[in-house]
C-alpha cells in the first residue's frame, strides 16, 4: 500500500529529528549520514515508529556494512552492540527503549493521525534547531 504525502512527510521529520540530536555515529563517533529506527518500523506500532526516543545516528559502515550492522545482523546487533549503546543514553530513555524490545511483539493498529504526528515532530525539529550546540570533544551527550 501506497504511503500518503503526510506520512511521507513525517518519516522526513523523523529522520531530521533523530540527526538533530546527534551528528555523529553513536557507535563508532564518525559523521553521521543515517538515522536507524531501534524498533523495526514493521512492527506496526506507529508510537514508537514516530518516537525519536526509539532513533540513533549512525555511519553508514555501522548501519549497513559491517558484521554486527543492524541490516545485515538484526540478531548480532541486538546482542551485541545495542547494549553498549543503550549505556551510553539516559537512563530513562534507555530503559524505555529496553522494556519495548523485552515484551511481545504488538500487533499492527490501526493508522495514527499523522497530521498531529506532523505538527509534534515539527515543533520538535524547530526546538532542536533552536537549541542545537555542538560539543565535539563529547559526542556521546548528543544522545544522552
Amino acid at each position: 500500500m501506497a504511503k500518503s504525502s503526510v506520512e511521507l512527510r513525517c518519516q522526513a521529520l523523523w529522520y531530521e529529528a533523530v540527526h538533530l540530536q546527534g551528528p555523529y555515529c553513536l557507535s563508532c563517533g564518525q559523521p553521521v549520514a543515517e538515522a536507524h529506527h531501534i524498533a523495526l518500523k514493521s512492527s506496526g506500532n506507529w508510537e514508537i515508529q514516530f518516537d525519536t526516543d526509539f532513533g540513533i545516528t549512525l555511519c553508514p559502515e555501522e548501519h549497513r556494512g559491517c558484521e554486527n550492522a543492524p541490516h545485515v545482523s538484526p540478531e548480532r546487533f541486538e546482542s551485541l552492540v545495542l547494549p553498549r549503546l543503550l549505556n551510553t543514553m539516559k537512563p530513562a530513555r534507555a530503559a524505555k527503549i529496553q522494556a519495548f524490545l523485552n515484551q511481545p511483539e504488538v500487533l499492527p493498529r490501526d493508522k495514527p493521525d499523522f497530521k498531529a504526528i506532523r505538527r509534534r515532530l515539527t515543533a520538535l525539529v524547530r526546538e532542536l534547531q533552536d537549541d542545537i550546540v555542538y560539543e565535539p570533544d563529547d559526542l556521546r551527550s548528543y544522545y544522552a
